[in-house]
């Protein structure tokens, strides 16, 4: 292919947008003109501390070796002190730049002076990564560079918040500072530090460019809560949301099966909640479709899946009036405290094709856990059932045992029952998971507490017994127990068949002797009493053939597991110690300390490294499980979840922008396989050192942003493309793409910044590498020259 010309197809596209970057000091109090704006150096008449002061209508701003010392008038006629240092091992000695004309001379008393003084109309602290100080007429202008702002800055003798408007405010007596939001990033306080989030990548290359959420919404009504339990993406891009709700407005929309909520009043979690199906664009910024379904008792839509363009919703209901369908296997609530449901509608949720319960007589619960959905429109559902009477269909499987069992259930297209019975021993059972083969047999994952189930000869684990996970596989039509195994105290959570018939697992185990394998991602067991495990089995059920730990230890919910198209594992769910390893182009890098928080990871299609991780919490201490997750062919991950926050961050566009709960439902979509790295080669400058950033994902339609920062003021660039690789030495700096492309004409803002967007077109081919760096004629730099950083993208 030309890969000349393709580039040149949306470089046409780009669009120039100035973005300030400059972090403004400035003071409350008046401020009167004194000649010159500069900093003058001690020369004995202040504090051996202070190398320079700048005085500003009664403003003192000190100059250290690590920061500086701001006084501020008090109403009393005394002064508050402020200090401003920025954390470093070895802070740099700060000097003058652009020494000002003429001499200055003190005198203190009779007998001392400091005389022959010079001042600085700005301040350096070593190199290009360091900050500088600008005079202005107002007061001083701080810039602090992304590496120096990711280290923190710590402030004494002032309260501080972060204004609405995103500026720094520091208070001290009456007088007050203010640090105006540096550029598109945040302030963040933690405790006691002030630290800088979403600022730019150093630019040698050694940061990461990070990734973030492209689109977050709300989902829900405006009273009481909602809880988001189950995705599934259309071949379209629509998404189908799952889940229960107790909100009188849940945005339903014409036409949908059920208008309203069954039984309202009262609070989440009790009586009055009723299932929601709800179908989403994309984005996640239309509400297409969306309805309740359920009866005058508690509802709850668990799983979601498609059957061509219908919609296949299962789950619990405590509701005798459920609304069921006639000619369906079971048309009356069984009885004890909930049965399951199952429920087909059409793609527009305007109509039941059929709705049927599934769940026996007696004081017990019948819960479906997963579901699946063959190409011919059987759905399988697996699950826990303490129903004496759970419907069971004739030699499939033993009687019901004295405890709870697993269930397996397989419903025609039609809504009758091919087969169903239970499966378990003597102790209490129950099944999580599930997926087919190739051939169709029916791979079935969970937990056992019997030391009598109904293992099978010549698999994996025949002697492990209870306290652990259990994996079966049954014939597609429900006639035997082809063969089943223990799993050596590996609690099997979730469960994926890949296309060779080997068997993923995801799972929790107490055992530190767990077998790992050689080459695994990670071989520790640390000092709590689980750990998280990912196992692949062999598809015969007879051996391991790789495990892995993949978390430390501690409490992990791991809620969903999902592939992509190039067989990479996500992992998404709960944890609360603090103790998952994260990437460093993490989104949260860190736990909250709260209650728990979110987390995603993802790992490569054979288990020995860790491809993305990160926590999904902030801002709320309270945490954001997540419950649900898909995967796209982009590079992202979608997921459901619940958050009681109402600064969770649903970004602009988002169907529901507005918390109005006590607890909302979130949908969210997060890029997980980066689509850039940085690879440094930039050239230093006379306004440091030029940094290119760049967002987005390289999928047809997706917006991405080129983003420069600190090149010359006013300066204009030269942005070079190449479909390859060149590294070569230039200027003293490094040309990282082959200039298969040159695009002249950039003008960057008096702070030497410019943001690039255009939106990715199509008929780019998958695995495409481009490079990307941009040049600048400046006279600060060497050879007259100064570049950024190289970053490449690649596409999914």
């Amino acid at each position: 292919m030309n890969c000349g010309s393709v580039v040149t197809t949306y470089v046409k596209t780009l669009v120039p947008a100035c973005i300030a970057l400059a972090c403004a000091v400035s003071a409350t109090a008046q401020v009167y003109p004194v000649l010159p704006h500069g900093f003058l150096e001690n020369g004995g008449q202040w504090s051996h501390d202070v190398r320079f002061v700048l005085r500003r209508g009664g403003v003192r701003i000190g100059v250290e070796r690590d920061g500086l010392v701001v006084l501020v008038p008090r109403d009393d006629g005394g002064s508050a002190r402020i200090s401003l240092a920025w954390d470093a091992d070895d802070p740099s000695e700060p000097t003058g730049r652009d020494p000002l004309p003429g001499m200055h001379h003190v005198f203190r008393g009779r007998e001392s002076a400091a005389t022959g003084l010079r001042m600085y109309s700005g301040i350096d602290w070593g190199g290009a990564g360091d900050p500088q100080l600008d005079a202005t007429p107002d007061g001083a202008t701080l810039r602090m560079p992304a590496p120096r702002l990711g280290k923190g800055l710590r402030v004494e003798g002032a309260t501080l918040d972060v204004r609405d408007d995103g500026a720094l405010s520091l208070r001290a007596g009456s007088g007050e500072l203010r640090l105006s939001r540096p550029g598109s990033a945040r302030w963040q306080l933690i405790q006691g530090r002030v630290l800088v989030e979403g600022a730019d990548p150093a630019a040698d290359g050694t940061s990461p460019i990070k990734v973030d959420i492209t689109w977050a919404t709300f989902l829900g009504g405006t009273n009481h809560g909602e809880e988001a339990k189950e995705i599934v993406r259309c071949p379209s891009g629509d998404l189908i949301v799952v889940g229960l709700t107790n909100a009188t407005d849940f945005p339903v929309t014409p036409g949908a099966v059920q208008r309203s909520l069954s039984t309202p009043g009262g609070q989440m979690g009790g009586d009055d909640d009723d299932a929601f199906v709800a179908r989403l664009s994309g984005d996640g910024s239309t509400l297409l479709a969306a309805t309740y379904l359920g009866g005058s008792l508690r509802d709850v839509a668990e799983l979601v899946a498609l059957c061509g363009d219908d919609v296949i919703v299962a789950g619990s209901t405590g509701s005798a009036d459920f609304p069921v369908t006639s000619g369906v296997a079971q048309t009356v609530y069984g009885g004890g405290t909930e049965d399951g449901f199952i429920a087909r509608l059409d793609a527009s949720l305007s109509a039941l094709v059929w709705t049927s319960y599934l769940g026996g007589t007696g004081g017990g619960a019948d819960a479906p856990r997963a579901m699946y959905v063959r190409e011919s429109g059987e759905v399988v559902l697996v699950g826990r059932t303490c129903s004496p009477a759970f419907p069971v269909t004739p030699g499939f499987g033993p009687i019901d045992l004295p405890e709870c069992d697993g269930f397996v259930t397989q419903f025609a297209a039609n809504g009758q029952l091919d087969f169903s019975g239970y499966i378990g021993g003597s102790g209490d059972d129950g099944f999580n998971s599930v997926g087919v083969t190739a051939s169709g047999d029916i791979i079935v994952g969970g937990g056992t507490n019997s030391v009598d189930f109904p293992v099978t000869p010549g698999v994996l684990d025949v002697t492990t017994g209870p306290g652990g996970g259990v994996l079966l596989c049954i014939a597609s039509n429900g006639s035997a127990v082809i063969w089943a195994t223990f799993l050596m105290k590996l609690g099997a959570g979730y469960v994926d068949v890949l296309p060779d018939d080997t068997i993923l697992v995801s799972g929790m185990t107490g055992d530190p002797d767990f077998p790992i394998s050689p080459g695994a991602y990670s071989d520790l067991y640390g000092p709590g009493t689980t750990q998280p495990v990912l196992a692949w089995v062999a598809p015969d059920g007879s051996q391991f053939l790789f495990t892995t730990f993949w978390g430390e230890y501690g409490w992990i919910g791991t809620y969903d597991m999902a592939l992509d198209s190039s067989g990479r594992i996500t992992l998404v769910g709960e944890e609360a110690a603090g103790q998952l390893p994260t990437t460093p182009d993490a989104y949260q890098k860190t736990f909250t300390g709260g209650l728990s928080d979110g987390f995603v990871q993802v790992f490569d299609a054979g288990g020995t490294e860790l491809l993305y991780g990160s926590y999904f919490s902030k801002p709320s201490a309270l945490g954001a499980p997540i419950n649900a997750v898909v995967r796209d062919d982009c590079g992202g991950a979608i997921f459901v979840g619940t958050t009681y926050s109402p600064s969770f961050p649903v970004t602009a566009g988002a169907f529901d922008p507005v918390f109005d709960g006590v607890n909302e439902a979130y949908i969210a979509r997060m890029t997980v396989i980066n689509p850039w790295t940085n690879l440094g080669g930039s050239l230093a400058g006379s306004n440091g050192t030029p940094t290119l950033t760049p967002t987005g994902d390289l999928c047809e339609g997706f917006d991405v942003s080129l983003a420069i920062r600190r090149g010359p003021s006013l300066g204009t660039g030269f942005l070079v493309l190449g479909a390859s690789e060149l590294s070569a030495p230039f200027k003293l700096g490094t040309l990282v793409p082959a200039p298969d492309l040159v695009v002249g004409g950039l003008t960057l803002s008096p702070q030497g910044a410019l943001t690039l967007p255009l939106v990715w077109p199509p008929g780019l081919p998958s695995g495409l590498e481009l490079w990307w760096q941009v040049w600048f004629p400046d006279a600060g730099g060497p050879f007259g020259f100064s570049s950024t950083n190289g970053v490449v993208g690649r596409t999914p």
